[in-house]
């Protein structure tokens, strides 16, 4: 453009221990010049976001929020850092760059095409990923709901608004790729014809001097345009010098990496010969291994076969979970939910109790009433009774007399420990309920020291048995056990 001239300024002053360096990047045009110039930053000015010795932000800015090659990531959960964030960023009367806030599931899909991109608008705009949840930010900080319905509704927000000025924010939504890019655009395009406040930095002539100086002064501005002139003589000499250079460097360095790489290549050739005969042994024991390891599997298979063949097509639902009882503690709950779920619930407080629970219980009587546990729910869906003796008989294969009672640990021991025996469950509508844990299982005495109990409730509502705690004894009216 005919009369326009761009000007790099660098300001550097001793700030206690530290030196900090100002960079300001200006255009001087005619007045009647409309068309925006391009906003842009120097190429030294991306090579000192590398340099670990540099912090590149905005003065004023907490470092926490200095500019770098991926986001700032802030723990949406905890309030202190999203205060921290609002009121050392958002709301800083330091801060007139734009800030981005990107969800943290969003990044996590993401995270190499924002990375790259916030690494395209270093020095540009804040980008910020809000892990876990943004709600806490937006809604109880920032009191914007607008925000909250925008983020779930999948969109990106542009915020743009300052202590200084106020804008709309903009909200991006569609193709990661093509998100990214139109932001990397408005934002690379945002400093333009715009007034910046350069704190401490002691720039000559100022903004206010550039916008106010006389462009209608003939011999200034022919003396501009020679400038302009030999300017781009020089940097066209100069980019033609630094293009070669760059060239025969980057020739350079393929031929360095070309005999890195080959005299790597050779060692490892030499390193592969002696790992040879070694790799050899290692295989032929690893080929006698996996052979006994077939055929103790396709011993167990063969016993598998025979344990499904021994029951009828239809029971094998029932069957398949005695095919794959836990053989540790650890593995008891996963298997419940794994193969009872559309049966039986354990609540959070039975999954508690019954990991603190150090005793050495018999596990496979546990799993065998668990086992029970579930078809005397199918035979509750089906109709039956609360108390009958001869109900799911076909669930105890073992035949150990399995029954469910009602609970009567000493009389009135509900009503005195009603805390201990009430848990509260879900219901279909999405709400809470307070119920009694009215139901048990059990195996030996009160007394003994391995006994076993299953408290539950069952739910007609959800059709489910819910268990609430166990393997141990709940309160009686004599004592707790």
């Amino acid at each position: 453009m005919q009369g326009r001239t761009f000007k790099t300024e660098i300001s550097v002053y001793l700030e206690r221990e530290s030196v900090v360096v100002g960079i300001r990047e200006s255009c001087r045009e005619l007045e009647t010049n409309t068309e925006d110039a391009s906003g842009f930053r120097p190429a030294f000015v991306r090579e000192l976001f590398k340099d670990p010795q540099f912090i590149i932000g905005e003065q004023g800015i907490d470092t926490e929020y200095c500019f770098s090659e991926k986001p700032v990531i802030v723990n949406g959960k905890s309030r202190e850092k999203c205060e921290k964030l609002y009121n050392e960023l958002i709301v800083s009367k330091d801060r007139q760059m734009p800030v981005l806030f990107i969800p943290g599931d969003y990044y996590h899909e993401h995270t190499e095409e924002v990375n790259r991109k916030t690494e395209s608008m270093l020095g540009f705009c804040h980008v910020v990923v809000l892990e876990n949840t943004y709600r806490k930010l937006f809604e109880q900080i920032m009191n914007n709901e607008e925000f909250v319905e925008v983020v779930e509704d999948g969109q990106l927000i542009y915020y743009r608004t300052t202590i200084k000025q106020e804008y709309s924010a903009d909200y991006y939504s569609g193709d990661v790729e093509d998100i990214m890019l139109q932001i990397n655009d408005v934002a690379h395009r945002e400093p333009i014809r715009k007034r910046m406040d350069f704190s401490k930095f002691p720039f000559e002539p100022s903004v206010e001097d550039l916008m106010t100086r006389n462009d209608d002064d003939e011999r200034v501005l022919a003396e501009e345009k020679r400038r302009v002139s030999e300017l781009k003589e020089l940097r066209q000499e100069l980019g033609d010098v630094k293009r070669d250079n760059d060239r025969l460097q980057k020739q350079n360095d393929k031929l360095e990496r070309d005999n890195r790489q080959y005299e790597k290549d050779l060692g490892k050739i030499y390193s592969d010969m002696d790992r040879y005969e070694i790799d050899i042994k290692d295989r032929e024991k690893q080929i006698r291994n996996l052979t006994e390891e077939i055929q103790r599997l396709e011993a167990k298979d063969i016993q598998k076969d025979k344990i499904i063949n021994g029951y009828a097509r239809e029971e094998k639902e029932r069957v398949t979970p005695l095919l794959h009882l836990p053989s540790q503690k650890g593995e008891v709950i996963s298997w419940i939910r794994e193969w009872y779920s559309e049966n039986i619930i354990v609540h959070t407080r039975a999954e508690k109790s019954f990991n603190s629970d150090n005793r050495n219980i018999d596990l496979h009587k546990f799993c065998m009433m668990i086992h029970y546990l579930a078809g005397y729910t199918r035979y509750r869906n089906d109709g039956g009774q609360t108390i009958n003796p001869h109900a799911a008989r076909e669930y105890d294969p073992e035949e150990s007399s399995i029954v469910v009672d009602p609970v009567s640990s000493g009389q009135g021991a509900i009503e005195m420990h009603k805390d201990s025996y009430t848990i509260s469950i879900p219901t279909v509508d999405g709400g809470k309920e307070n119920v009694i844990l009215d139901l048990h299982l059990k195996a030996g005495k009160g007394g003994d020291a391995n006994m076993i109990r299953i408290y539950f409730y069952y739910s007609p509502e959800l059709k489910k048995s819910i268990i609430g705690y166990m393997p141990g004894h709940l309160e009686t009216r004599k004592a707790a056990h």
